[in-house]
C-alpha cells in the first residue's frame, strides 16, 4: 500500500479501496456472467442432449466459481479493512462477495437456458423420433395417448424442520402416432401439492390419495391444442422422474424424448429473465460500493504479514490444547497424512460418496427414496443376507446437500474435541461402532423407515466425549469447560429438534449417543492405565 508507516490520506484511502477491494469484485462479476454465460449457450443449454445436468449447469456450477473468485481476487483486498474479527465480519463480507458475484450470474443463466436452442417446426409429434434433434418443437397437431398415461409419485419434506409434505406427481403421456401411441416420444407433466407434515398418517394418506385423483382429472381434462410449443427434457431431477414413470410400467426408456410442453408464445419463453440479470447486476455493484467504501482501512503496522508459523496440532501425553483453527488447520483435517488420516477419511468418504451420487444423475439438492435405497440405506425388511451391511453403508449415504453440510459440520466439531483422545483407525473403528448402534436401534424402532446419514455415529461420537468430560478424563481436561457446553447443547438442542419434527429418526441419534456412551466408559478406563505420574 505505502511505504511509510502513516495512515493514508482520505483520498488515497478511497482510492485504495476502489482499487483493491470494489474494482475486483466488479471485475468477478462480469467476467463470471459474461463468459459462464456464453459457454452455457454454446455448450449446455442450447444443446439437445447437453451431457451436464440442468441444475449443475444453472445453479451449481457458477455458484462455486462465484465462491472461488471471491476467495481469490475478493478475499485480500477484505482483509485491508478494519472489520471486527470478533463478530466475523471479515467472514461475513467474504460471503457476501460470493453472493454478490454469483448472483447477477444465477439469474442470467435462468435466461440462457430458456431463449438458447433452436427451434424445429413439424405436423405431427410423433415426428420427432425421426426428425433432427433440437431443443424447442412446435408442433401443428398434438394429440395424446391417454391410454398409455404413466406415472411416478414422490413424496418429499421441506422446511427448516420438515414441517411441510410436498407430494409431487411426475406424469408421462405417449403422443399419438396415427392410430397407436408412439413409443418413443412422450410428453411430461408435473403436479405439485403441499400440506401440514404434522397431519396425523391418516390425513396425509387421505390427502395423498385425493392428490392422486385431482391428477387423473386434470389430465382427462387437459386440452392438448392449448400448448404453444414443446422443451425437450434436459438431463434433471424431472427427467429422472419421467423415465421412473415408465421403468414402473416396464417400458424401456433408452432412445425416449420426454418433452415439457408450454402454453406461452415461444417468442416470450424467456419472460423477463434478461432484464432480472441486469437488474441483479446493477444491484450488486451498488451494494457492494456502498459496504465498502465507509468502512476505514487497518492501520499499517496491522497490514504487516504476520510471522510464518509451522505449528500443528497433534495429540502428545499431556493433557491437550484446543486444536488451531487457522486456514491451514482446517485444510489438514481434510487432507489425509500418516500422522493424523482418521477424522480426513471420515470426512472425504461421506462427502465422496454425495458426490459420486450426484456424479450418478440422482440430484444435487435431494436425493429420492429409492435411490437412497440403492446406495446402501437402512431399511428393517432388507436387512438379511447382504443387506445386514446396510447397517454400515447408510452411515455414509445422505439424503441431500444440506443434510451432508449439517452431519460433516457436526463431525468435524466433534472430531477435533476427541483428537487428543482418539485418533486415525481408533476413530473410525469408534465412528462405525457407534453408527452401528444407531442403525441397530433405527431398524428396530422403525423398521418400515429408510434410514440415511452419519449422525447416529456422529452422535456416539459426542456420547464418548461427554462420558471422558464428565469422568474429568485427564486427556481432555484443558478443553473440559468450552466442550461440554458445546457438545452438550449440540446433543439437547438436535435431540429436541427430533422429538418435535417429523421425518427425523431420534431412534438413531438415541442409539448412536447409547453406544458412544458404553464406547467413552472403555476408552475412560483404558486412558487411565496410561495416565501421567501425578
Amino acid at each position: 500500500m505505502t511505504d511509510t508507516n502513516e495512515a493514508p490520506s482520505f483520498g488515497r484511502a478511497l482510492a485504495i479501496k476502489f482499487r483493491r477491494v470494489f474494482l475486483p469484485l466488479l471485475l468477478a462479476v462480469v467476467a463470471l456472467l459474461g463468459v459462464y454465460s456464453a459457454l452455457n449457450w454454446l455448450l449446455l443449454a442450447g444443446s439437445a442432449a447437453p451431457f451436464l445436468d440442468k441444475d449443475v449447469a444453472n445453479y451449481w456450477l457458477p455458484g462455486v466459481l462465484a465462491c472461488v473468485l471471491a476467495f481469490v481476487f475478493v478475499w485480500p483486498g477484505i482483509k485491508l479493512l478494519r472489520l471486527s474479527e470478533k463478530r466475523s465480519l471479515p467472514l461475513i463480507y467474504s460471503l457476501l462477495a460470493a453472493a454478490a458475484i454469483a448472483g447477477p450470474a444465477l439469474l442470467a443463466q435462468n435466461y440462457v437456458s430458456r431463449a438458447a436452442g433452436d427451434v424445429t417446426d413439424l405436423a405431427e409429434a410423433a415426428q420427432i423420433a425421426t426428425a433432427p434433434p433440437a431443443k424447442f418443437y412446435t408442433v401443428h397437431h398434438l394429440c395424446f395417448a391417454l391410454v398409455g398415461t404413466r406415472g411416478q409419485p414422490v413424496v418429499s419434506l421441506s422446511g427448516r424442520h420438515d414441517e411441510r409434505m410436498d407430494f409431487d406427481f411426475y406424469v408421462t403421456v405417449p403422443v399419438c402416432n396415427g392410430n397407436a401411441m408412439s413409443k418413443t416420444v412422450w410428453i411430461g407433466l408435473t403436479f405439485h401439492k403441499q400440506i401440514d407434515n404434522s397431519l396425523p398418517d391418516a390425513a396425509k394418506d387421505a390427502a395423498f390419495h385425493a392428490f392422486g385423483q385431482e391428477v387423473q382429472a386434470a389430465i382427462n381434462a387437459t386440452d392438448p391444442a392449448q400448448y404453444r410449443f414443446l422443451v425437450r427434457a434436459a438431463p434433471s431431477q424431472d427427467r429422472r422422474n419421467f423415465e421412473k414413470a415408465l421403468q414402473n410400467g416396464h417400458i424401456d426408456t433408452t432412445g425416449v424424448v420426454f418433452l415439457e410442453p408450454h402454453t406461452e408464445a415461444f417468442a416470450d419463453r424467456a419472460g423477463r429473465s434478461l432484464p432480472y440479470a441486469f437488474e441483479g447486476l446493477l444491484a450488486a455493484i451498488v451494494i457492494w460500493f456502498l459496504l465498502v467504501m465507509p468502512i476505514p482501512l487497518k492501520d499499517p503496522e496491522d497490514l504487516a504479514p504476520p510471522k510464518p508459523s509451522l505449528k500443528t496440532w497433534e495429540p502428545t501425553g499431556e493433557a491437550a490444547e484446543a486444536p488451531d483453527t487457522d486456514a491451514g488447520s482446517l485444510a489438514r483435517l481434510f487432507v489425509p497424512t500418516r500422522e493424523n488420516y482418521g477424522l480426513a477419511l471420515l470426512l472425504d468418504i461421506n462427502i465422496g460418496v454425495y458426490l459420486a451420487m450426484v456424479i450418478a444423475g440422482l440430484g444435487v439438492v435431494s436425493f429420492q427414496t429409492d435411490d437412497l435405497m440403492n446406495w446402501g440405506a437402512n431399511y428393517g425388511p432388507a436387512l438379511h443376507g447382504l443387506g445386514l451391511l446396510r447397517l454400515i453403508s447408510c452411515q455414509f449415504v445422505h439424503a441431500g446437500i444440506m443434510h451432508l453440510a449439517g452431519n460433516m459440520y457436526g463431525l468435524l466439531i466433534i472430531g477435533m474435541f476427541l483428537i487428543p483422545v482418539i485418533t486415525n483407525a481408533r476413530l473410525i473403528a469408534c465412528y462405525l461402532i457407534c453408527g452401528l448402534g444407531g442403525s441397530i436401534a433405527s431398524a428396530t424402532m422403525h423398521p418400515d423407515i429408510v434410514g440415511v446419514g452419519a449422525s447416529g455415529a456422529i452422535f456416539g461420537l459426542a456420547g464418548i466425549l461427554l462420558v471422558l468430560l464428565g469422568l474429568n478424563d485427564w486427556r481432555v481436561a484443558a478443553i473440559r469447560r468450552g466442550a461440554l457446553i458445546n457438545i452438550g447443547i449440540f446433543v439437547v438442542y438436535n435431540l429436541a429438534i427430533g422429538a418435535a419434527t417429523p421425518g427425523i429418526d431420534n431412534a438413531a441419534h438415541v442409539g448412536g449417543l447409547a453406544t458412544g456412551a458404553v464406547v467413552g466408559l472403555v476408552l475412560f478406563a483404558m486412558g487411565r492405565r496410561s495416565a501421567p505420574p501425578a
